[in-house]
């Protein structure tokens, strides 16, 4: 049996992971054994083992799964031992410290009716909120607003009522590189206005 020096006859935290594992030959088992019986410190020291193998094996099982995601052989089963359970351990750390990159700001876009030919611009990789110049058009009950791409393919649609003579809505997707048209209509389906919109 394996015994720090400084124990006072003590098993080992070897020894114990040994007998907790069940490697132990019968001749060492026994008088470990009969050392539990009567030490409630080693009693608390194996607890505590058994305890830390449990999460150990709890959390290799998360992670050895197989391509059909059913859950593979036991990593302990498969001689992992602890170096493998440690970086099973690390990989679950790793999942709830590192936090997610913040959202990206939304690129806030103007749209006018009245403008030169130029069109509107936009940044890749960023959602889009638009404010839409309504100040020429007879306030409808509200109004619905469509992004096409230049097939004419619808890729988002919203309703809102303007505030004043602006119309603002955030569109709920970030656009692909491209020309993109803004329908303006009203709720009921009648097209106001349409403007290009290009995601650089």
């Amino acid at each position: 049996m394996t015994a720090h020096p400084e124990s006072g006859g003590h098993p080992g935290e070897d020894t114990l992971e040994e007998y907790a594992f069940n490697r132990l030959a019968e001749d060492e088992a026994a008088p470990l054994e009969e050392h539990l019986l009567i030490c409630s410190l080693c009693q608390d020291r194996l607890a505590a083992v058994d305890e830390y193998i449990r999460l150990m094996k709890a959390t290799a099982s998360q992670f050895q799964t197989n391509a059909s995601g059913k859950p593979a052989e036991n990593a302990l089963a498969r001689g992992f031992g602890w170096a493998g359970l440690a970086a099973a351990c690390c990989l679950a750390a790793v999942s709830w410290v590192n936090p997610r990159r913040p959202a990206k700001q939304p690129a806030q876009i103007e749209l006018f009716a009245f403008r030169s030919a130029e069109m509107a611009h936009a940044p890749a990789g960023r959602p889009v909120n638009l404010s839409i110049d309504v100040s020429d058009l007879a306030a409808p009950a509200g109004y619905r607003v469509q992004v096409v791409d230049s097939a004419g393919r619808q890729e988002w649609s919203g309703e809102g009522g303007a505030s004043g003579t602006t119309l603002r809505v955030a569109v709920g997707k970030t656009l692909a590189p491209g020309v993109h048209w803004v329908r303006l209509s009203t709720s009921s389906g009648e097209l106001l206005r349409e403007f290009g919109l290009r995601i650089d």
